[in-house]
């Protein structure tokens, strides 16, 4: 008899572990979409916003560059401090402030009210972003880890994918404020959810000190690194926050290495190879997916003539191929080292981007979308094994820092991106409107673009294979 009882707990126990895991899959999925989604669905609002509050096109911007700040600069931090504190119920309240932010955002009376909600959402999806796939980690075994991660992966691109489109949709409809009541909606069912299922912690939290000087030195850096990259084509100061940018990092480095308990312990980088080097292959990588998006939207709408409807249904190719595969190539960082298929999804890319640095304007389009969903395969070959190496190479009592710095190289990597395409668009179109521009010089443009995309693709290639020595 106590042997079979001793079978029927083990039948439970599994059986609850499944339950937990189906639950913390489904709050993170959807807090991924929630969280993705709000990056860009504001995107084509942009201009309603704009003539609702007598704004002008730079100040509009600060709608999304905001956001996008307040992730990069607070990821990290957060990380570290969800490790210390707990990371469940960090979790669960950047689900409730970024409700609470949405729900306000609807009733923003002027343009420096909304630009605070919009800041406080950035605020809550950097909790978010710092604990998620911690949380997953902690509760997935290791022979599901890649499969669970590869699944959260799908989430993050069915957010970009749907963010314009719904977007655009909900903006046309019913004007900006309804997308913020769709992101409200989908905040209050995900905090919901998760105080009821998100099963308790398993880790304990690590006792530490807070390293306020390091905290406040790497969010100074990192705000100006990122807006320094983002508004090099539209402040003429941009240089000097990225020269700043580069003093704060050196001040950074040396600082943490003084302290016995840092935001960012440095030497991890230097000790942990497999860490480092998936996070910098991760850097490249995201760089290179938000450039194709962005230089091919204005390649079929301005060099080939689609309208935008049509041309964001002929991009939608990369982030649905993307989350289709992304599961199976989760499953497949599972069964094999993790630095095989993320080498591979590289590979893949950069032969879609080198494609890309070729197009003319007779170039089929059917042919264009054939290369757009190749290079979504290759990020879903690449992205969640490569997320599995950096997760699986950290202790447990970090797993919430290295969330946090996924989330950080992931903005890092997109508004690099838009940096290189700014400085090459100077370089062949100087202050000439998108409108004005010849045939010539915006496929120049596009070209020169996308050959330093394929650099950055070869170097993400060198960084995926270069951790087979540490396996």
């Amino acid at each position: 008899m106590k042997a079979r009882d001793r079978e029927s707990d083990v039948k439970i126990t599994e059986k609850q572990k499944e339950k937990d895991l189906r639950a913390t899959l489904q709050v993170v999925i959807t807090t991924t979409i929630m969280t993705t989604f709000m990056a860009s669905a504001l995107n084509l609002a942009v201009p309603g916003i704009g003539e609702d509050f007598h704004a002008s096109l730079n100040r509009v911007g600060w709608i999304v560059t905001v956001y996008i700040l307040a992730i990069a600069a607070l990821s990290a931090p957060f990380g570290k401090i969800s490790d210390m504190k707990g990371k469940r119920g960090f979790f669960i309240w950047g689900i409730f402030i970024f409700t609470a932010a949405s729900v306000a955002g609807i009733f923003s009376w002027d343009f420096l009210s909304l630009i605070l909600f919009r800041m406080m959402q950035g605020v809550a999806a950097s909790m978010i972003f710092a604990t998620n796939m911690a949380i997953l980690v902690e509760v997935a075994p290791p022979e599901k880890r890649g499969r669970s991660m590869g699944i959260a992966s799908a989430g993050a691109y069915v957010g970009l994918s749907i963010g314009p489109v719904l977007g655009g949709f909900l903006n046309h409809a019913f004007g900006w404020h309804s997308i913020f009541v769709f992101s409200a909606i989908v905040g209050a069912y995900a905090f919901v959810f998760s105080l009821l299922r998100l099963p308790k912690e398993k880790v304990e939290a690590k006792e530490g000190k807070l390293d306020i000087p390091g905290n406040i030195l790497y969010i100074l850096m990192i705000m100006a690194v990122t807006y320094g990259f983002s508004s090099m084509n539209t402040d003429s100061f941009a240089r000097y926050y990225l020269i700043a940018g580069a003093v704060l990092l050196a001040v950074f480095i040396l600082t943490e290495l003084k302290v016995a308990d840092p935001v960012i312990p440095v030497r991890m980088f230097a000790g942990n190879s497999i860490f480092t080097l998936s996070n910098l292959a991760a850097y490249f990588n995201y760089a290179a997916m938000f450039a194709i998006s962005y230089l091919l939207s204005i390649y079929l709408q301005v060099a080939a003539g689609y309208t935008s409807q049509t041309a964001g249904m002929i991009l939608a190719a990369t982030p649905l191929l993307t989350a289709a595969v992304a599961p199976a190539a989760g499953r497949l960082s599972d069964r094999m080292d993790s630095y095989k298929p993320a080498t591979a999804g590289m590979l893949i890319c950069t032969v879609c981007i080198v494609f890309f640095s070729f197009l003319t304007e007779g170039t089929p389009v059917w042919l264009i979308a054939v290369f757009l969903g190749g290079a979504g395969i290759g990020a879903a070959i690449f992205s969640p094994p490569n997320m599995n190496a950096i997760m699986s190479s950290v202790d447990r009592s970090q797993y919430g820092l290295a969330s946090s710095i996924i989330a950080t190289t992931r903005t890092l990597g997109q508004t690099t991106g838009m940096a290189v395409i700014s400085m090459v668009s100077g370089m062949y179109m100087g202050n000439t409107a998108l409108s004005e521009a010849s045939p010539g010089q915006l496929l120049d443009t596009i070209h020169g673009g996308f050959l330093v995309f394929v650099a950055m693709c070869l170097a993400g290639v060198f960084m995926s294979f270069r951790k087979k020595k540490s396996y």
